[in-house]
């Protein structure tokens, strides 16, 4: 058997006093809810809790000192061996630069050959009074 709810009030009085119940629930969720802290407030909490209990940080300095000379260490190590990548690429582009740039001094000096060797040729032809072809 269910129990019936009870009739919505209908008097001025009854209804007033279910509004105010409603009201009270309101107030009760609300004063359940932490608030926010503002800052001064969370200053004044620390203090309280160093006052208490001073707030220390113990660090073993030697490990530390230990962390970072191998962080030191390492990044040395990175930065020598991209020293040695990057000299090792200048040079190899040095020598590429300069077999090819003796190429070319090799192929204008065996062309600066042929153009003497001609305009020898035409002198002689010139000397002589013959005929002159020219051949590619």
């Amino acid at each position: 058997m269910n129990p019936t709810p009870p009739p919505a009030p209908t008097n001025g009085v009854a209804i007033l006093m279910a509004e105010i119940e409603r009201i009270a629930q309101e107030l009760r969720a609300v004063n359940k809810r932490p608030l926010p802290a503002t800052e001064d407030q969370v200053k004044a909490l620390v203090k309280l809790a160093e006052r208490d209990r001073p707030l220390t940080l113990n660090v073993n300095s030697e490990a530390v000192a230990k962390q970072l000379v191998g962080q030191v260490d390492k990044q040395a190590q990175v930065f020598q061996t991209t020293g040695y990548e990057l000299i090792k690429y200048l040079d190899d582009r040095q020598k590429a630069m300069t077999a090819t740039l003796d190429k070319g001094v090799a192929a204008v000096q065996a062309a600066e050959a042929k153009l003497q060797a001609s305009a020898q040729q035409i002198g002689v032809l010139v000397t002589t009074g013959r005929k002159i072809t020219l051949s590619r």
